[in-house]
């Protein structure tokens, strides 16, 4: 009797379920460009006719039900989406009945991470789940439960976010729609196509010289890609300026890390295009958007997600005051989130009854110097440590080099001591005790 082929890799086909002709082309001229880099990972968006249909009216959503609520009360919707989700996860199972959601406990990264599978509704079916692992900078890696139709719903959030620049994001067959930059020693590299986007173009690339056969093919294949929209990050988008392709965008996004409007402006003006700044975290997807040239507030993006400032105690704060931003609800149905507070601070402000962010205090990349004085991506740092199971740790670099690990499991001082040495070389590390509590900042570099 034969046995099923379970290591079998899915085919175009199967990963893309509404691939035309057209797109398998593209897909190809992606693939085997005389410059494209060594692609190490294959994707699809894995969309059937029924889910892209469902990508479209929440699509119609987003651009037609901007988040509204006024400051001394909730959206609308909200009082339901708690009474059908509160009995559905053992995370809250326990709770009592009739809460309000200021009586409700905020949760935040470690509890994810914690048992992921606390907070996932139980009456869902898992045969198409799409699992995501992600690194953090608070010091909890994550893995995620997604849908195929939830990860395609990023698109009409890009699309509302483009649309305070006036950039339109069309159906764009036939071309390169999505470019996704980074810049990392090692990362994944992929082409594939989104079907909610006309079958358009998507890539993954690592602008990084260790990604590219040649040192000419980084430029040859960006400018033969031609995208119509470059996401990325601060770091990234540095290297995409110093690599200057004769490219123009429609517009570029910036997320992940905090974007200074300095680059932001050297952006627009080596590209000719709008720089937009997304404040985005993998368990939410795309929260909120800003032209990045400017110091203004930050729109806010989903019509179902309600955004508060807390306090210490997890008492929301009046307009105007400042403290940790937190989430409730979202577009992914397989973790919906209840009082989660994201790590990064800010105030909310009102024009009538919508709802905005300022001053917001995100995440700002480290940059590690290694033994040669080269610069290592802390998110290369994160890979790195990925074989480790490590619950939390602390990486700190002071101005003359040497290196201060702190981790809460003291048996991996030696594995973490060797990895960290093929990273950075052999600067001098000590390897201390993390005190107990909760939060840490991962990665920390001092200023000389």
């Amino acid at each position: 009797m034969s046995q099923p082929d379970s290591d079998r890799l899915p085919t175009d086909t199967e990963r893309h379920p509404l691939l035309s002709d057209a797109g398998a082309a593209l897909l190809r001229a992606m693939r085997e460009h005389p410059s494209a880099p060594p692609f190490n990972a294959a994707c699809g968006d894995r969309l059937d006719h029924q889910g892209l249909a469902a990508v479209a009216a929440y699509d119609a959503l987003v651009q037609q039900a901007p988040p509204r609520w006024a400051p001394d009360g909730l959206p609308d919707w909200l009082p339901t989406w708690l009474a059908r989700t509160l009995p559905r996860t053992r995370a809250a199972r326990g709770w009592p009945t009739g809460l309000t959601l200021a009586q409700l406990p905020s949760s935040d990264r470690a509890d994810l991470t914690h048992d992921i599978t606390a907070h996932v509704p139980e009456d869902l079916p898992l045969d198409r789940l799409v699992v995501h692992q992600t690194f953090g900078s608070t010091g909890h890696r994550l893995t995620l439960p997604w849908t195929p139709e939830a990860c395609a719903m990023y698109l009409p959030l890009l699309r509302r976010a483009l649309a305070m620049v006036d950039v339109p994001l069309p159906p764009l067959p036939g071309r390169v729609g999505v470019l996704l930059a980074c810049w990392q020693a090692r990362t994944v590299v992929v082409a594939s196509v989104a079907s909610a986007l006309g079958e358009a173009g998507f890539l993954k690339l690592n602008l990084h010289p260790q990604s590219w056969r040649q040192p000419g093919d980084c430029v040859d294949y960006l400018q033969w890609a031609n995208p119509w929209l470059i996401t990325g990050d601060p770091l990234s988008f540095h290297e995409l300026l110093r690599l200057a392709p004769k490219i123009r965008p429609a517009a570029l996004v910036s997320s992940s890390m905090a974007l200074s409007p300095a680059l932001a402006r050297d952006l627009r003006d080596g590209f000719g295009c709008p720089v937009v700044d997304l404040y985005s975290l993998n368990e939410t997807g795309p929260i909120a958007a800003r032209d990045a040239c400017t110091e203004g507030p930050w729109t806010l993006l989903q019509p179902q997600l309600y955004v508060e400032v807390l306090g210490e105690d997890d008492q929301p704060l009046p307009p105007g005051h400042w403290g940790e931003l937190t989430v409730t609800g979202g577009f992914d149905p397989y973790l919906p989130l209840l009082r989660y507070r994201t790590g990064d601070q800010a105030r909310l402000q009102w024009r009538g009854q919508l709802p905005g962010i300022a001053a917001l205090q995100g995440r700002a990349p480290v940059l590690f110097r290694d033994h040669a004085g080269q610069l290592v991506n802390n998110i290369d740092i994160s890979v790195a440590l990925k074989p480790l199971p490590l619950r939390r740790f602390s990486l700190r670099q002071y101005a003359d080099d040497r290196l201060e690990l702190a981790l809460d499991q003291l048996e991996y001082t030696d594995p973490a001591r060797a990895i960290l040495q093929r990273c950075l070389g052999a600067l001098p590390l000590q390897v201390l005790a993390l005190p107990e509590g909760d939060k840490v900042p991962q990665f920390w570099r001092e200023q000389a």
